[in-house]
């Protein structure tokens, strides 16, 4: 009797080739920092056609607690909105790019949120910060 390996083993994953921005320039949103290469990854599965994504290298330990550590990539949208409050976003604000949970508040300010004790929420005026991408998924090279 011979062995047949499920159908999902022999189907390899559809990839899609995306920019990588890293590092980011300081105070410059997605669309202006200069491409370093490109990365192909695994379609993330809220993926749309038309969606524009990038890869951004992960740098620091403020989301260490979420299981996102140096090194890593994070697999962005290119939006300026975020789908739910608390959703991990790239965020420009006025030392440059960062990655955070994004929160509103009911006067239209952000607060971002690490993930890592150290690092406390910093609250933003409606104007001082600006949603660049929402993150889809991120991305360890072994």
């Amino acid at each position: 009797m011979s062995y047949v390996a499920p159908k999902a083993l022999h189907t390899a994953p559809k990839l899609i080739r995306v920019p990588v921005y890293s590092p980011i320039a300081a105070g410059k949103p997605f669309h202006e920092t200069h491409c370093l290469g490109h990365r192909w990854i695994p379609i993330p599965k809220n993926y749309r056609p038309g969606y524009r994504l990038c890869a951004v290298r992960v740098f620091g330990d403020s989301l260490i607690n979420a299981a996102i550590i140096p090194g890593d990539y994070a697999i962005c949208r290119l939006t300026n909105e975020v789908e739910r409050n608390g959703q991990l976003s790239a965020v420009l604000i006025s030392e440059g790019l960062t990655l955070k949970y994004a929160y509103f508040n009911d006067d239209g300010g952000l607060i971002l949120r690490a993930a890592n004790p150290r690092f406390q929420d910093r609250y933003y005026s409606p104007g001082e910060a600006s949603i660049q991408a929402i993150v889809m998924t991120i991305e360890r090279d072994l």
